[in-house]
């Protein structure tokens, strides 16, 4: 079917007179369905994240001192063996940037030698190359999840072979890396594209590296699975989808149900650098995944201090669904099956929520809520399926449920301190399970 809809494809693109190969609209034609003979984008996301999640590498700042064999002079930062990189400063001076006045600053500076694996492979910069192979007729193109030091959760989609000088010649006293024979020796496969393009002048000096495309016919042995066959559909996608800035973020939530039926706990995917963090606190796709409609309509927020315990509340002639995070500081929330007729009623689920956790909780309806302060303060936030009506505000004793607070005298309102306990509260107005 493929070869069947881009020959209809370049057919009618040439009846326009394009000056174009059949290789370069093939290229397009790509772009435009995806034709993956292997995974969906939804797999490749969960993919993605499994790596990210299997990590267990550990990024610190050490300083220059401890660093093995690493040399500081006047002129710059260099490795003894010279088989690396190395730090110098530059002056900069311009008259048409925004600092006329110019500055200096540190620059990387790549090593430049003969490279010792010979075949035409480059001497002062490295190779970024995609291995495109056809499966059915359809090309794919073999991706790396890989794993660096200076990615956005250690982890970013690359190229086949993204591979400098020094990891060419494995200086490092690792391994070689994957699939670098297939770019030295491409007597046998048909090169697309081979060019030298220029890097991030700002932050490197003078940096190139070799650029490459390849198309194999052989079979290809998956190393391991960081690897994985992308049409070129779904690198487009994830480029377009899941770029934000200079960064490469893939949002995600883990969203699982409690012990209790409806009640639902949300892991959100937290992105760090130095300037603080991002993460997605809500979407609304994952929970129709579950079968389960939001519609909220009213958010609030409070502040306490520690020792303050809220609840345990409810509506009942116009319940409420809610979704509640802790903003800043440290809660124990606490939520009770109230339901009448429920196979799990009294039963009591907790979970700590914090500004370092980013958990939050979906409490529906049929459901008694509270929580107390662990920290000095903590600001609480709440999403709300229906607004709030005073006089259908119904509670019960924060003490009169099955429960070990984590505290024995809790800051607790006049009014929350003569609520009716779950049991009392049984034989007059609560919810009923269906």
């Amino acid at each position: 079917m493929y070869r069947d809809e881009l020959k209809k494809y370049i057919e009618s693109v040439n009846q326009l007179n394009y000056n174009s190969s059949d290789d370069m609209l093939e290229f397009h034609f790509e772009t435009l369905k995806d034709w993956s003979s292997f995974h969906s984008i939804d797999y490749i996301e969960k993919w993605f994240k499994k790596q990210i999640d299997s990590t267990s590498m550990e990024v610190k700042e050490i300083p220059l001192k401890d660093c093995d064999k690493w040399i500081v002079n006047e002129d710059k930062i260099y490795h003894e063996s010279g088989e690396f990189f190395s730090i110098k400063g530059v002056e900069v001076k311009s008259k048409t940037r925004e600092a006329t006045g110019g500055w200096c600053q540190p620059i990387i500076e790549q090593v430049a030698k003969e490279n010792p694996l010979g075949g035409g492979l480059p001497t002062d910069g490295g190779i970024l190359g995609i291995i495109r192979k056809k499966f059915n007729g359809v090309p794919h193109y073999l991706i790396e999840a890989k794993f660096e030091p200076g990615n956005v959760n250690l982890v970013q989609f690359s190229p086949t072979l993204q591979a400098t000088l020094s990891n060419m010649s494995a200086a490092h006293e690792g391994y070689i890396p994957h699939y670098l024979d297939y770019f030295v020796n491409t007597e046998n496969h048909k090169v697309h594209f081979s060019n030298w393009l220029c890097e991030d002048g700002g932050r490197l000096y003078n940096k190139r590296n070799l650029n490459m495309l390849i198309e194999v016919d052989e079979p290809i042995e998956i190393v391991n699975d960081n690897f994985i066959w992308m049409s070129l559909y779904q690198i487009r996608y994830f480029i377009k989808h899941y770029t934000l800035g200079d960064y490469f973020l893939l949002f995600n939530m883990n969203i699982y149900e409690a012990d209790i039926k409806g009640l639902y706990v949300i892991e959100s995917d937290v992105y760090s650098d130095d300037r603080g963090y991002f993460l997605e606190s809500f979407s609304n796709k994952y929970f129709l995944e579950k079968g389960v409609h939001l519609d909220f309509v009213q958010d609030n927020i409070s502040k306490s201090t520690k020792g303050v315990l809220r609840g345990l509340h409810y509506q009942l002639k116009n319940p409420q669904g809610k979704m509640v995070r802790c903003l800043s500081g440290e809660v124990l929330d606490v939520c009770v099956d109230i339901r009448k007729n429920s196979p799990t009623f009294g039963k009591v689920f907790s979970k700590i929520l914090n500004d370092k956790n980013h958990t939050s909780l979906y409490i529906p309806v049929g459901f008694a809520h509270g929580f107390c302060v662990l920290s000095d303060e903590a600001v609480f936030h709440y999403k709300c399926t229906d607004y709030y009506y005073p006089n259908d505000q119904y509670g019960i004793l924060w003490n009169g449920i099955n429960f070990e607070w984590p505290v024995n005298e809790p800051l607790v309102s006049e009014k929350d301190n003569i609520l009716p306990t779950l049991l009392e509260q049984r034989e007059r107005l609560l919810p009923t399970y269906e």
